[in-house]
């Protein structure tokens, strides 16, 4: 797989890349890493999930590219595939090969750091949805379907309030009312992500 076959998103200032090479570090691979990242010329974030093999990395558009962190990307990942298909590497560091380890080793905290951030963010979502269901899902008693379902009532009522400005021309509600929509979609898809 190629550095930009593993892109999953990427917009001026951020990327996320998704590569096995990523997948299953050591706490100790993932510290490194992130360290090692971090120290770059217009890093202001680094996120990477082991578990799922996930690297989330934030910069100044001002210092530093896309092209330039793609690149940098690619041979760390081909650095860890190497180690990771040669036994031989992983079983003897040299003092070359414990750069590579301890720059990989990064990377797991990085992935244990965005673990603690998603269960921060997952329970004031559910808080906010929880204020809303009184009234949007009035018919649903249990808790975690009166999210689903306000979420999802919230969904659709941007989508049609989206199109109905559409059609009478309310370019603006359009794009608020567009905007909620998507933002309620994409937050369904993350929370769906292992299924889709």
């Amino acid at each position: 797989m190629t550095i930009y076959e593993s892109v999953r998103s990427l917009t001026p200032g951020r990327a996320r890349l998704r590569h096995e090479a990523l997948r299953g570090l050591a706490t100790d691979e993932v510290e490194s890493l992130v360290e090692t990242v971090r120290n770059m010329d217009g890093i202001t974030g680094v996120t990477i999930n082991p578990r799922v093999g996930s690297l989330l990395v934030t910069w100044d558009t001002e210092k530093t590219d896309a092209r330039t962190l793609l690149e940098a990307a690619e041979w760390f990942l081909a650095s860890r595939e190497a180690l990771v298909s040669t036994e031989a590497a992983e079983a003897s560091c040299d003092a070359a090969s414990e750069t590579s380890c301890s720059c990989f080793s990064a990377l797991k905290a990085g992935a244990e750091m965005l673990d603690r951030v998603e269960h921060l963010i997952e329970p004031a979502g559910g808080r906010i949805l929880d204020g809303l269901s009184p009234f949007l899902a009035p018919d649903v008693k249990k808790g975690g379907r009166a999210r689903r379902v306000t979420q999802n009532r919230l969904m659709l009522a941007g989508f049609a309030g989206s199109l109905a400005a559409l059609a009478v021309r309310g370019t603006a509600a359009h794009v608020v009312l567009g905007g909620v929509f998507t933002a309620l979609l994409t937050v369904h898809l993350w929370q769906h992500r292992r299924v889709l």
